[in-house]
């Protein structure tokens, strides 16, 4: 099958790419083994106190590893916008300046674990009971990995339903493997020289009323109720209800694990480019900020009308020849190709491409384009069939003037 380049297409990178697909696999995996949040009380929105004292080291990986939650979970990613369950652990130790600390680099879960066997036997202990504030959490004999906080409580970059969450370190849905114990200091430097004038602290009133102790945040739900189902003229109608949190809600639709848009509403309509194989999911958002964990996911399949979905085609329709960009002035550009054909069952549809942006979608051999300036752009049309077989034409240029 022969594939345009609308998405980004991966390289084979030989050994690298079979280890990051190896970790894929993976949290895949770990997507199944997951309790489910309400059932068995993992998750939580509130940070936990830790022993670590304020300005530690141990304190400080902390703090940084607490900015990160609610942060969408990514494969391979190493931050500081998303990430996986080691790219955070590497991300948190080389922002602190600790990178020393776990081997100076960037490795995936069971490679923490091997490099302290390694290097530093006497620091990776079986017992949970050993972690101290900040130390490396490992799960599953390295298929998942965190940062301990304190109390039994951990934060990792879960998966793409989940994202970076505080939540249980025992249980969690793999069994618990090793402790490494990082090198670090978890109380105050005792040689910092105080402050001559520093405000000295006053004394507390005994007849002040105490502070009363803040409620725990209730963290947000995703959707329980979530449909996906095609429509026609490649479009798909997404319905969903019953999230819960503190209102109004917002909702983010995402895409194929990616961000895709925000709504306040619980109905959307997507319009995809290409007919294909499409997987959805819902967080809930709400008033504070806070994000929950993503929704089930929900797959459909998008055909073009009058596609057959019981026929399997992989063959892509012949390439558009003769493409031609014409000025008509008035910021126009007229363009025009020969007719591509194709041996399945399924009419052919075109994707007009401006540089890398697609900008119609069209299902005869002419278009006319009307860019918002002036100035002459590249022009490139896709062809494709009702299940999504595609290939592009060569680039043409084309001047839009006044």
């Amino acid at each position: 099958m022969n594939v345009a380049p609308i998405g980004t297409r991966r390289s084979d990178y030989s050994g690298l790419r079979g280890r990051l697909m190896l970790v894929l696999a993976i949290s895949v995996v770990l997507i199944g083994l997951l309790p489910g949040p309400v059932q068995a009380g993992w998750l939580t929105d509130v940070w936990p106190g830790s022993t670590a004292e304020p300005g530690s080291e141990a304190a400080q990986v902390l703090d940084i590893a607490h900015r990160q939650v609610g942060k969408p979970y990514k494969f391979a990613a190493v931050g500081p916008d998303a990430f996986d369950c080691s790219g955070l652990i590497w991300y948190v130790f080389k922002t602190a300046g600790l990178a020393d600390r776990m081997g100076d680099k960037r490795r995936g879960a069971t490679a923490y674990l091997n490099w302290f066997k390694l290097n530093l036997p006497n620091q990776v202990s079986p017992n949970l009971a050993d972690a101290r504030p900040g130390d490396i959490l490992i799960w599953g004999g390295g298929r998942h990995a965190g940062i301990y906080i304190s109390g039994n409580w951990a934060v990792s970059a879960l998966n793409e339903r989940y994202d970076i969450r505080i939540h249980r370190a025992d249980p969690m849905g793999l069994p618990f493997t090793a402790v490494l114990k990082v090198n670090m200091s978890r109380n105050a430097d005792p040689d910092a020289t105080p402050d001559p004038n520093a405000t000295p602290s006053p004394t507390p009133d005994p007849n002040a009323t105490p502070s009363p102790t803040p409620a725990p945040v209730e963290a947000p739900m995703p959707p329980t109720s979530f449909s996906a189902a095609a429509q026609p003229e490649l479009t798909v109608a997404l319905d969903w209800d019953g999230a819960t949190g503190t209102g109004p809600l917002k909702y983010r639709v995402y895409r194929n694990g990616v961000y895709y848009v925000g709504t306040k509403l619980t109905t959307l309509l997507d319009h995809p480019w290409l007919p294909g194989k499409y997987d959805y999911s819902i967080q809930t958002v709400d008033a504070n900020g806070a994000h929950s964990f993503r929704s089930v996911v929900r797959s459909v399949t998008v055909l073009s009308d009058g596609t057959p979905a019981n026929v399997t085609d992989t063959t892509a329709p012949t390439v558009p020849t003769g493409l031609t960009a014409e000025s008509l002035g008035d910021k126009q550009v007229a363009l025009s190709w020969q007719p591509s054909t194709d041996s399945g069952p399924s009419p052919v549809g075109y994707l007009i491409k401006r540089g890398t942006k697609i900008v119609a979608r069209v299902w005869t051999p002419t278009y006319v384009d009307r860019p918002t300036t002036t100035g002459t752009y590249s022009y490139t049309v896709v062809a494709f069939d009702g299940y999504g077989n595609n290939v592009a034409s060569d680039q043409v240029d084309g001047t839009a003037d006044w």
